[in-house]
């Protein structure tokens, strides 16, 4: 038995914020689902940056399946959990996809801004292994799986005072500072420090492109063309990390409430709480009609998947209305 640390709080109102969440798992699925396809797919989208973009919506999808269901629940049942075994093993799969989506995605924005940096500032020196896109991923998910294996241990579904079982972070010396050095150092190392660095990278490459002029003279006008082309990307990638920041920023200074000002984050209504959490899980839905938004090839390979699938649609629809009026006849 351990001290409960909230409130129960379930929504008045549940079944708007229900289909809130429908709407934004199906469009996370969709979206997601096809930014890896095109990628696969097509080998005029496998550039390092659309590939590491195609890890982002893989990271999203582990977003999709974990926190958007769980947020979906929260509102019926509250903080209440499974007990028994099952309720153990769902605490831990739970949360650490969650921040296993999220640090994956952070380490894949850092690794993107690095790639770019090298094109735009020294693309002589642009190191080889950041072209290996499967080395360069693998990377990614490892480091993504260590720095959150935590999850896994700590995080527990417990049996409160009040008889019900909740998932939260438990400590073995049942230490709240611990609780609040360790969450204080995923904020820091996890989210502060990687945007922090991701700044610095682009506002190099913004010096570069934006600031310093390129020779008005015949002989650099490819050079003009391809600076022009690169700010394009660059203003579209840090729209990408901008939208990341904010969705995740109320998350985190919910976060912070929890651990360093409990009784201000226990008077926040349940539904702004909900909220709060909620931006930082449209992220997942956001982010793949951003690349359809901000990227004209993203686009048209996106409309060019669903003019086949209309097609094949329509060809399945008619191939069954013949087969259908072929029996219907023979039994005349």
């Amino acid at each position: 038995m351990v001290d409960n640390r909230s409130k129960n709080q379930t929504l008045k109102r549940p079944n708007e914020f229900i289909q809130c969440k429908r709407v934004m798992f199906l469009m996370s699925l969709n979206g997601n689902s096809m930014t890896i396809y095109i990628v696969l797919t097509k080998p005029c989208m496998r550039s390092v940056t659309n590939c590491l973009i195609a890890n982002m919506a893989i990271a999203d999808l582990f977003m999709t399946f974990s926190a958007m269901p769980y947020s979906a629940a929260y509102a019926y049942v509250g903080s209440s959990w499974l007990g028994s075994t099952m309720g153990m093993i769902t605490c831990k799969i739970l949360h650490f996809s969650v921040a296993l989506s999220i640090v994956a995605s952070i380490f894949t924005l850092v690794v993107i801004a690095l790639d770019r940096f090298f094109a735009v500032v020294y693309p002589l020196k642009r190191p080889s292994v950041i072209r290996n896109i499967s080395v360069v991923s693998t990377v990614i998910w490892v480091l993504s799986i260590l720095s959150t294996s935590p999850y896994l241990y700590y995080y527990k579904a417990l049996l409160l005072q009040n008889g019900n079982y909740h998932c939260f972070v438990s400590w073995e010396l049942d230490s709240w500072d611990a609780s609040r050095i360790y969450f204080s150092f995923v904020f820091i190392s996890l989210y502060a420090v990687p945007l922090f660095i991701i700044a610095v990278f682009y506002s190099i490459m913004s010096f570069k492109l934006w600031i310093r002029r390129i020779p008005g003279n015949p002989t650099a006008a490819n050079l003009r063309h391809a600076a022009i082309s690169k700010r394009r990307t660059i203003k579209k990638l840090i729209i990408i990390v901008i939208v990341f920041a904010l969705c995740w920023l109320p998350a985190h200074l919910m976060h912070l409430f929890i651990f360093f000002d409990e009784e201000t984050y226990l008077e926040i209504p349940a539904l702004l709480r909900l909220i709060s959490f909620g931006v930082s899980h449209a992220n997942s839905a956001i982010n793949p009609y951003l690349y359809i938004a901000l990227n004209r090839n993203f686009r048209r390979a996106y409309v060019d998947v669903l003019q086949s699938c209309c097609s094949h649609a329509g060809n399945l629809v008619r191939s069954i209305s013949r087969e259908a009026t072929r029996r219907h006849r023979t039994r005349i």
